[in-house]
């Protein structure tokens, strides 16, 4: 049964940032709290688009780090408060969109940070505002946040609340991301599609979502880490990023999000390059279970999942990802530990391939050099 469930009211397209202010009234927002990064702040781009929402916004709130941590919840909750606002505006990257809906459902809900790590229904939040300025985790369109937990493990919440109320997706805010963080935001689109495809929830409107982004994101990722100006690879990497969320917000992610969080929290590799670490191998130990992943290969150009598992570990390098063990500081000593750490992860239970800790195992040893 497919079901698709996409609230998201969605604006794209270039200069679409442009229109704010009228989208902003249309949608009857106003008082924001503008929450985006210390980069983003420096760039100049945060008091642009406070000068385009004109008297909507209250405040640019600049998180340091620029994460969903429970730190950064509680302090954005306290302006939130002490400002009156009704609503948020998120401006950045995967992790600003993520802290704006746990901000925005902690404020409505009356918790604390803390307390959302352990609350099972979030039902209500304030409205967000979603402006990617990344090509790559499709938060803008998806029901899940990431929360870091102060010196733990990150942690994943989903509920409906979090979808945002609109999503604002302007490619032109994408071509200042410097060259690798182009590489590791961008390759977090394949995964997403590729993992979707992988997901015991898969359907047809999520096969089909994910099949497009995958392909558009094989065509173009090289050329817009090549030239960030180049306008073609930008449009296409920004609505591959947008159709690949919405791709996995129906399905949720798999086998290689589950290998990326210990990478993640233990070795400190950044999110899409820890994802991307065994998305290969995942891709062809699921063809076995599922061959029609062969004939969506052959749908994104591929002669099957083989040949496309190449392709993808071809592109990490293209790009300068680490593909080895030795390369992201994994001994074979260590591999216990990390399988163990995988198998505790939800998303392993997504896997259409039930391969156990054993098949794990043999999943990270495929990235002996």
């Amino acid at each position: 049964m497919a079901k698709n469930n996409q609230p998201v009211q969605v604006f794209f397209g270039n200069r679409e940032i442009s229109k704010l202010k009228e989208r902003l009234e249309q949608a009857g927002l106003k008082d924001a709290l503008l929450i985006t990064g210390a980069n983003v702040q420096k760039s100049g781009l945060a008091n642009q688009v406070k000068e385009l929402a004109g008297s909507s916004v209250l405040e640019v709130a600049i998180a340091k780090p620029p994460n969903a941590s429970v730190a950064n919840i509680d302090e954005m909750v306290g302006r939130i408060k002490s400002l009156g606002a009704k609503s948020i505006i998120a401006l950045g990257g995967g992790s600003i969109i993520d802290l704006a809906k746990a901000v925005g459902a902690a404020y409505s809900q009356n918790l604390r940070g803390s307390e959302m790590l352990k609350q099972p229904d979030i039902m209500t939040s304030l409205p967000v505002v979603a402006i990617p300025t990344l090509s790559g985790a499709g938060s803008e369109v998806t029901r899940f946040a990431v929360i870091a937990e102060d010196g733990g493990e990150p942690v994943l919440l989903q509920s409906d609340a979090f979808y945002p109320k609109i999503a604002l997706v302007d490619p032109k805010l994408t071509y200042s991301a410097p060259p690798k963080v182009t590489a590791i935001s961008g390759i977090d689109v394949i995964v997403h599609a590729l993992d979707s495809l992988g997901s015991v929830r898969s359907n047809i409107v999520s096969e089909s979502l994910a099949l497009r982004a995958a392909r558009m994101a094989f065509e173009n990722l090289a050329a817009a880490v090549e030239d960030g100006a180049d306008p073609y690879a930008r449009e296409q990497m920004a609505m591959a990023s947008l159709l690949s969320g919405t791709a996995f917000s129906l399905t949720g992610t798999a086998g290689a999000y589950a290998c990326s969080k210990v990478l993640v929290t233990r070795y400190g590799i950044p999110h899409g390059e820890a994802c991307a670490f065994t998305l290969d191998t995942w891709y062809r130990v699921n063809a076995q279970v599922k061959p029609k992943l062969d004939d969506y290969a052959r749908e994104m150009g591929f002669e099957d999942a083989d040949v496309l598992a190449d392709e993808f570990a071809r592109l990490k390098s293209l790009i300068g990802l680490r593909t080895t063990l030795e390369q992201i500081g994994v001994s074979e000593g260590e591999l216990d530990e990390v399988v163990a750490w995988t198998m505790e992860t939800p998303n392993i239970l997504n896997a259409i391939a039930n391969i156990g800790a054993e098949g794990v195992r043999e999943v990270f040893l495929s990235k002996r050099a």
